[in-house]
């Protein structure tokens, strides 16, 4: 390396990020923000509190609707109930980081007379620069820490410049770049040389820095907290930590100093708390936690689904300067295991153990500066043993190149994003375009009907109308006068005998664009109506003017009734783009119910849903309306039912208040319940009927015939779609009415459930 490399190391790995932060990354695309992910908590903070002086953030939904893709495949839902109140998910120790850099944009947004929203490309771009500059920042307390410990400055340059393009901080940095890891980096690499610098000087600046940037790391993930026990190991035995607390204690002024900044900087997320539910402690990760009785140690460490050593090799590689260690400081080498080892369990124990990391384990980016300070222990080790340096430093070099094209894999998606298995990882090793597949373990398959449409002819599908020949063979084609392909549509329940259930959809497409903008949609719906919308983007996979096969695999979503339909097709409405699709297979798989839930296999999106059930067995009067209609002539279980004819035409009838029922949303109304008549019906209704202010103003009748075989019980079941509604003071009937002179009808088990799809 020359002198000018060695100097300017940091400057120079900025340089370089700078170059991949405007080649790769794309702002000025809705599905490629900078703000995006968990970032959109840690920012809305500021937001809040800047613009729109909400801490209730209901302004998500405008700049989710404004700035970011319509279908909401990168929404991002951080408000999380409390109490009756809701909270920001995210701790806010980020929101400091960013501050000067929304400043930045929020003025030069002003200064062009852009709409300051706190998301439009402006703040977008000038946020990304600011993870860079945070990069940058790290890299130069990275160089300064190392120095402590090598006066080779070539070797200190050799590893800042491993750590920081040799892991995965290439694709946080760029990609993800909001997530809380590049800055949680910067900050305790600076926490542990402001720890250096206060047992050398023992100035009060170093004491309040090292507090100050500790108490910055917690704020940020609290789990970070962990690393205070770094302490132990720069002090570099148990004697010499001793008198620097002692020393530290008897600063007076140091103590007093540090004491305020800690308050201060840990009394932001507790304000933050107070000011959102007027609580001071409040965990705010809902119902997400950590199983301290079940670590995914291994699979942390070597899953090929995201395992930190297989995906950042560099890391394992590194793990061996504690050989070095141990030799030259026993106290260090077990303060550095201990330490690194709680932080794995610790991290192993998340309820989603792989913290749903795109590239290698993404928590593990924050104390990089230990990895960096183990590769410098074993770079020093093996200077003297001339074989093992020529050997060791190539393979370094190659693992750097290995983690930038894993990295561009990851990019584009090479690697599926749900799971990925050790057959995919190898299959995938040296692919530069990504293939869609959906691999299915047959081993817990007890049952699988198919479905086959090669489009040779009509089989009765939606828009058979798209069908053209291509050379002699049929196919379906998807273009500006047809943005639909042929589409399946079926109750889906049939095809199964479990409840494990995974629809698998394999076809071939072609695309006469570099990337398609076409969409394989799966929809489920509940009398057409539709609560879970599945849209899978083709445009990683298709290659232009080539047939490509592609699979997909969904878990089905509990039903709602039981005529609950699955739809299937394909969707293009790019003008200029002729997609069509051939040989589209259908699998309706079985899994044994104790199945243990398959990584791979997506889950269906479903809107939040409320249920609010109600039943009248007519064992007993519950206080309904027209209870005198209860007889014990027949019954379909216990001894009771209801009766009606024309001496008596109302049954026992629901009547409440639509306050505690429906909720904001897309509400309908279940109804169950048993029949029993002698003759066939005619007349006998199901109504729904509301009031307002003890006038109707909205009747819903539903004729039963259909459904009612005559001589024996029979199971009807109706979904109502509950419209606009005038006030939640309103009541709403449910009831029975049978008018005929003839019919005589009986009603049992009846079951009422009023449920909401909350559209987000």
């Amino acid at each position: 390396m020359t002198k000018f490399t060695i100097k300017y190391t940091c400057e120079i790995i900025l340089f370089l990020y700078l170059i991949l932060f405007f080649w790769v990354k794309q702002p000025y695309e809705e599905w490629d923000r900078v703000i995006e992910t968990d970032g959109k908590a840690y920012y809305a903070y500021i937001t809040s509190i800047f613009i729109y002086q909400d801490l209730d953030f209901n302004f998500v939904e405008y700049y989710e609707n404004k700035y970011y893709p319509s279908d909401r495949s990168v929404f991002k839902e951080f408000r999380v109930p409390y109490k009756g109140d809701v909270v920001n998910r995210g701790f806010p120790g980020l929101a400091v980081l960013f501050l000067p850099f929304f400043l930045i944009a929020h003025l030069i947004t002003l200064l062009l007379g852009f709409e300051p929203d706190g998301y439009s490309i402006i703040y977008q771009y000038i946020m990304g620069l600011g993870t860079l500059f945070y990069l940058w920042l790290g890299c130069k307390f990275l160089t300064a820490l190392l120095k402590k410990f090598s006066q080779n400055d070539a070797m200190v340059s050799f590893v800042v410049f491993t750590i920081t393009v040799g892991t995965n901080i290439v694709y946080y940095a760029i990609v993800e770049s909001t997530m809380a890891h590049i800055y949680s980096f910067a900050v305790i690499t600076a926490f542990f040389y402001f720890i250096l610098k206060a047992i050398e000087e023992k100035k009060v600046k170093w004491y309040v820095l090292l507090s100050a940037s500790y108490c910055l790391a917690i704020i940020i993930r609290p789990t970070n907290a962990t690393f205070l026990l770094m302490i132990f190991f720069f002090a570099g035995s148990f004697k010499n930590f001793k008198n620097e607390l002692l020393a530290f204690v008897h600063n007076r002024k140091a103590l007093i100093y540090s004491i305020v900044t800690i308050i201060s900087i840990l009394s932001i997320p507790v304000l933050l708390w107070y000011f959102q539910t007027g609580h001071f402690f409040v965990y705010s990760y809902g119902e997400e936690g950590f199983d301290f009785s079940n670590p995914q140690i291994y699979k942390t460490l070597f899953s090929y689904n995201r395992g930190w050593f297989i995906y950042t090799p560099i890391a394992f590689v590194s793990m061996f300067g504690f050989i070095s260690l141990y030799k030259a400081n026993k106290y260090q080498f077990f303060v550095l295991l201990i330490i690194l080892l709680l932080h794995l369990y610790v991290a192993s124990c998340w309820r989603v153990w792989h913290f749903t990391s795109k590239f290698s384990i993404r928590v593990f980016i924050d104390f990089y500066a230990v990895v960096g300070l183990l590769l410098l222990f074993l770079l020093k080790d093996i200077k003297t043993k001339s074989i093992l340096k020529y050997i060791f430093y190539p393979l370094i070099v190659l693992l750097i190149l290995l983690n930038l094209f894993q990295a561009y894999q990851q990019r584009i998606w090479v690697f599926p994003l749900e799971f990925v298995s050790k057959d995919i990882y190898w299959d995938s090793f040296t692919r530069t375009v990504p293939v869609a597949r959906a691999s299915i373990d047959e081993e817990h398959v007890v049952g699988r009907k198919t479905i086959f449409n090669d489009f040779e002819k009509n089989l009765g599908w939606e828009n058979e109308s798209s069908l053209t020949d291509i050379d002699g063979n049929n196919v379906t084609q998807i273009c500006d006068n047809s943005l639909f392909s042929v589409g399946f549509k079926d109750n889906f329940q049939k095809y199964f005998t479990t409840e494990k259930r995974v629809i698998k959809i394999s076809a071939d497409i072609f695309s006469n664009k570099k990337q398609s903008s076409g969409l394989l949609v799966v929809e489920f719906l509940a009398n057409d109506i539709n609560y879970s919308y599945n849209p899978l983007y083709l445009k990683s996979y298709n290659r232009q003017d080539k047939w490509v096969p592609v699979e997909f695999a969904f878990y089905v979503p509990k039903p709602f009734t039981s005529d609950d339909m699955v739809k299937i097709y394909f969707y293009n409405d790019r003008e200029d783009e002729i997609l069509m699709v051939d040989n589209l297979m259908i699998e309706f798989i079985s899994f044994a119910d104790d199945t243990e839930y398959i990584e791979h296999i997506k889950t269906p999106k479903i809107n939040q849903i409320k249920r609010v059930n109600t039943s009248n067995t007519f064992e007993k009067e519950l206080g309904w309306p027209n209870e005198h209609t209860l007889t014990n002539e027949f019954f379909s279980g216990g001894s009771n039912s209801c009766k009606i004819n024309k001496k008596q035409p109302y049954s026992a009838a629901f009547e409440h208040n639509i306050d505690t029922l429906i909720s904001p949303g897309r509400t309908y109304i279940k109804v169950n319940a048993s029949i029993l008549t002698e003759k066939p019906l005619t007349e006998t209704r199901l109504i729904f009927e509301i009031f307002n202010n003890g006038n109707s103003y909205g009747y819903f009748p539903y004729y039963i015939q259909e459904k009612v075989i005559s001589g024996k019980w029979s199971t009807i079941e109706y979904f109502h779609a509950v419209k606009e509604i005038q006030s939640q003071s309103d009541i709403i009937k449910i009831y029975f009415w049978n008018p005929s002179e003839s019919e005589i009808v009986f009603i049992d088990d009846l079951n009422i459930e009023f449920i909401t799809i909350m559209d987000e």
